[in-house]
């Protein structure tokens, strides 16, 4: 995470459950074990259905959006997999869409893979994206719109976060 990252202080009552949090960016990264096995499974269908089967890469995810986004004569779906959309989320300016900027995303997508786990990517990923309302992280999440820990999230609610990054 750049070291510029804003981080939240979480107030927290004797019997764990969340009081407040300070600050207007909400970051609270927490273990993959603090993260409920719902939203996991629901981000992976959602973003990356083909996760744990490919690399870094998804060869078949972008062969298949570069056919649709020629049918339909611009951009209309991507191909980033979970691990080029972490390391996006965590090492590169927000700016227009390149060429040049998908390579860089794509060597280091490569790194990710070889150095970290496909669950290390997939917490890092659910620490890092943001879901609206100043929430960055599952649990910042978690917290803001259901008042709950992310370990705690129903399907329900999980379903519903793990689509807030694609809005």
């Amino acid at each position: 995470m750049p070291a510029d990252a804003a981080a939240t202080t979480l107030l927290v009552g004797a019997d764990g459950t969340a009081l407040a949090a300070t600050g207007e960016v909400h970051r609270l990264p927490v273990p993959s074990a603090a993260i409920s096995p719902y939203l996991r499974d629901a981000t992976v269908a959602i973003e990356d259905r083909r996760f744990y089967e490919h690399g870094a890469l998804d060869l078949l995810g972008i062969a298949r959006a570069l056919l649709r986004n020629a049918i339909a004569g611009r951009v209309a779906e991507g191909a980033s997999t979970l691990t080029q959309q972490l390391v996006t989320v965590r090492y590169l300016e927000k700016s227009t869409r390149s060429v040049s900027r998908k390579l860089d995303e794509a060597a280091l997508a490569s790194e990710a893979e070889r150095g970290l786990t496909k669950d290390d990517i997939l917490t890092g990923y659910l620490n890092a994206v943001y879901y609206g309302a100043g929430a960055y992280g599952a649990e910042a999440a978690a917290l803001t719109y259901f008042g709950r820990r992310a370990a705690d999230l129903s399907l329900a609610e999980a379903a519903l976060l793990a689509g807030l990054p694609q809005a």
